[in-house]
């Protein structure tokens, strides 16, 4: 964001970067679309691998998810591009998220300097995303303290309060930056009619920019990004990634129901959480069609793969037992 141009490159990014990063690292000499997508593709599936061995036994619906999740990553971000820088500054997000012996406030400013670091030098949204990461992380800390009387539906209209009181605050504060936020994805998209993307794009039901439009169109966006059954009228092929999408929003869910039920959730999980939640938010203000959303879904797998694969999200060894247990005992009663 450039306060006061008026001009937001909401997920052009900078291809000049991306090139320079990638020239400055090519220490192989590659000159292929294949060979970086090779070389790329061992090390960073083996750079995520690692975090599965610190998990507890995988349910098998998060099992199918992982081997889904790995063969999006290397078809859409493990390959030169800028999907794969974004990849990589989540990847540090994680690692701040799970430095030992670090204090809470720590981690969140380190979270928040590797998102503005990013913002300032690649992708200019992910300024909103330090913003949103912050504001989030305190509300939960509050409710964390109120945990005996918070409920799932108090948590997300406080959380929709949060994004309005934003717009409104931007909208008389920053108006340039405030239209340039809402006015992105209907721009995106007045650009591209007729192309492939164009398929899938995501038109906001209430055209226009203003304040109101903004407001009912952003819950709407939400949902309809989180769950969306309207490729179902695009075509079949489609089908997969809608049931791809549905995972992820059941596993989101989990880890919300986990939060409100159990408040002594680990540390790496909330921010994780949080982390992501913010990454969320942001993207229902921006994203211009499917393809697109699940591309950068994916760049973001570092940070959401941290709950996904918890015991939170799927069944834990001790469910499983006794799972088994009553298998057993309904086999011996001959039922």
């Amino acid at each position: 964001m450039v306060v006061g141009s008026g001009s937001m490159k909401a997920w052009g990014g900078s291809y000049v970067v991306a090139a320079n990063i990638f020239r400055s690292i090519n220490y192989l000499g590659l000159t292929t679309m294949y060979e970086w997508s090779l070389v790329l593709g061992v090390l960073l599936t083996t750079a995520i691998v690692v975090f599965l061995f610190f998990k507890s036994e995988l349910s098998l619906l998060q099992e199918l998810f992982w081997l889904a999740c790995i063969v999006l990553l290397n078809i859409y971000i493990f390959t030169i591009g800028k999907d794969v820088i974004q990849f990589f500054f989540f990847y540090l997000v994680l690692l701040a998220i799970l430095i030992p012996n670090v204090s809470i406030g720590m981690r969140v400013s380190l979270v928040a300097i590797i998102f503005i670091i990013e913002g300032l030098s690649f992708r200019s949204y992910f300024m909103l995303v330090a913003v949103f990461f912050i504001g989030i992380h305190f509300l939960l800390k509050y409710f964390h303290s109120k945990m005996d009387k918070v409920s799932i539906l108090q948590l997300a209209l406080t959380v929709v309060v949060f994004v309005y009181f934003f717009l409104i605050v931007s909208s008389i504060v920053f108006p340039a930056e405030y239209q340039s936020i809402v006015g992105s994805r209907a721009n995106a998209n007045s650009a591209r009619e007729g192309s492939a993307d164009a398929k899938s794009a995501i038109i906001n039901l209430i055209p226009g920019n203003g304040l109101l439009i903004s407001l009912i169109n952003y819950p709407i966006s939400a949902i309809r990004m989180m769950i969306p059954i309207e490729l179902l009228f695009r075509g079949v092929s489609y089908i997969p990634f809608i049931i791809f999408q549905i995972l992820i929003t059941v596993f989101y869910l989990r880890i919300i129901v986990a939060f409100v039920m159990k408040p002594y959730i680990k540390t790496e999980y909330i921010l994780s959480f949080e982390v992501f939640t913010a990454f969320l938010l942001v993207s229902f203000f921006f994203e211009p069609d499917f393809g697109s959303w699940v591309r950068h879904e994916m760049a973001a797998f570092p940070v959401f793969q941290s709950f996904v694969f918890s015991s939170y999200c799927g069944l834990d060894k001790m469910q499983k037992t006794k799972r088994f247990e009553t298998r057993i005992a309904v086999q011996r009663r001959g039922i």
